[in-house]
């Protein structure tokens, strides 16, 4: 279970929100629904990364100028309310066999040759 870091805020009449480890970002009508679409947003970058075979870059953490502005926007004088939430992930590793039973040889293959797909619960 990987858990992300990431910032909520409302801002002109939105909120929005951010994952720290990740550089993804949502917004919504409400805080519920901003967190719902990171929620959302997360699970879709990494199933595209992992499908991409990108697991070592999945992790680009949000650049300081970036998380500044976030933070701090410019010409604002009024106070802010942010809070910092935690979102978990895991994933599942499916790998595809030709029979039931276990095999360890042809489960060393399968990893080799890439019949191994993932699948995301996002809880």
């Amino acid at each position: 279970m990987q858990k992300f870091t990431c910032f909520v805020k409302e801002e002109d009449g939105q909120y929005a929100s951010l994952c720290l480890e990740l550089d993804v970002a949502s917004c919504g009508n409400n805080k519920k629904e901003a967190i719902e679409g990171l929620r959302n947003a997360i699970a879709e970058y990494l199933e595209f990364m992992v499908s991409e075979g990108r697991e070592n870059e999945i992790y680009r953490p949000v650049p300081m100028d970036e998380l500044k502005n976030y933070l701090f926007p410019e010409n604002n004088t009024i106070e802010q309310f942010l809070e910092a939430i935690s979102l978990e992930f895991e994933y599942y590793v499916k790998i595809f066999l030709a029979n039931w039973s276990f095999d360890p040889l042809l489960l060393w293959c399968s990893l080799l040759y890439g019949r191994v797909g993932f699948y995301f619960n996002v809880l």
